[in-house]
C-alpha cells in the first residue's frame, strides 16, 4: 500500500496536511508521474486548439481525466503532492483571452485525493529546475518570493472557482458529466474500448480528444478524425 502526503492551502484554512494510503489499483501508480511543464507540448496544442471556441458566445467546457500526481520538495515534512496539468490547461485558457466566466475545467480522476488536491491547492510550489520561458508565462503576475528552489505561484481565485471535481470517476465505467470542447486525457495505459468510447461520449462533436495514447484502431468506429499537428507529436483527434 502506497503512503502519500498532502498538503495544500484551502479556503477554509491555511493549510492542510493529511498522510494517507492509497490502495493499489489500476492506473493509480502511472498516474502518480506529472510534473510541472512535463507535457509542454500537448499544453500548447490545447492553447491552440481553445482558440476555435472563443468569441462563439457560449459556455467552453473542458474535461481533464486522469491528471495523477507527483511527489515534490525533498523528503518527509518537505514533501508536497501537487497535479500541476490542470493549472497549466487554466493558464492557456487565460493566456487566449477566455474570461473566467466563459468556461469550465472538469478535473476527475479514479484517486478521489487527487481531485482533492487540485480542488483545495491555492498555491502551486513550482520546483525551478529549468523550462524559465514557459514559466515566465505562467501566471506571472502571481509569482511569489523563491524559497528553496521552489517559486510559489498562488492561483488566481476567478479561475480556481472555474474547477469542478466529480469525484470517483473510472473513465472507463462512464462518460464525463458535460460534454467538452476538448477532452484531455493523462491516463498512462493502452486504451481499451471502453476508455475510448468514454472519451469520445464525454466530448461534443467538433470537439477535440488529446489522449495519452493514440485512438487509432478505434477512430473510424468511435467516428474520430486524427487531426495535423505539425508542432506536437502527440495524437489530437476531432470528434464528427
Amino acid at each position: 500500500m502506497a503512503i502519500r502526503r498532502i498538503e495544500v492551502e484551502s479556503e477554509e484554512m491555511p493549510r492542510f496536511t493529511e498522510v494517507i494510503a492509497i490502495p493499489p489499483r489500476k492506473y493509480s501508480e502511472k498516474q502518480a508521474t506529472t510534473d510541472f511543464g512535463r507535457n509542454i507540448c500537448v499544453i500548447e496544442e490545447f492553447g491552440r486548439r481553445i482558440l476555435e471556441f472563443k468569441n462563439r458566445g457560449e459556455m467552453i467546457v473542458i474535461n481533464v481525466i486522469g491528471p495523477g500526481m507527483v511527489c515534490v520538495g525533498g523528503g518527509g515534512d518537505a514533501t508536497k503532492n501537487i497535479s500541476f496539468e490542470p493549472f497549466e490547461l487554466l493558464n492557456k485558457i487565460r493566456e487566449a483571452g477566455i474570461p473566467p466566466e466563459g468556461f469550465k475545467l472538469y478535473v476527475m480522476d479514479i484517486n478521489p485525493k487527487v481531485v482533492d488536491a487540485v480542488e483545495l491547492t491555492k498555491v502551486l510550489q513550482v520546483p525551478m529546475d529549468g523550462k524559465p520561458e514557459y514559466f515566465e508565462k505562467f501566471f506571472p503576475e502571481s509569482h511569489e518570493k523563491e524559497e528553496g528552489g521552489f517559486m510559489p505561484v498562488r492561483i488566481p481565485e476567478e479561475y480556481r472557482k472555474r474547477i469542478f471535481c466529480p469525484e470517483p470517476f473510472d473513465i472507463e465505467k462512464k462518460s464525463a458529466p458535460e460534454k467538452a470542447h476538448i477532452t484531455f486525457s493523462l491516463i498512462h495505459e493502452d486504451p481499451s474500448p471502453a476508455y475510448a468510447e468514454n472519451l469520445v461520449k464525454s466530448t461534443r462533436s467538433g470537439g477535440y480528444i488529446m489522449p495519452y495514447w493514440d485512438l487509432v484502431e478505434f477512430a473510424a468506429k468511435l467516428g474520430l478524425e486524427q487531426v495535423d499537428t505539425p508542432k506536437c507529436p502527440s495524437p489530437v483527434y476531432r470528434v464528427k
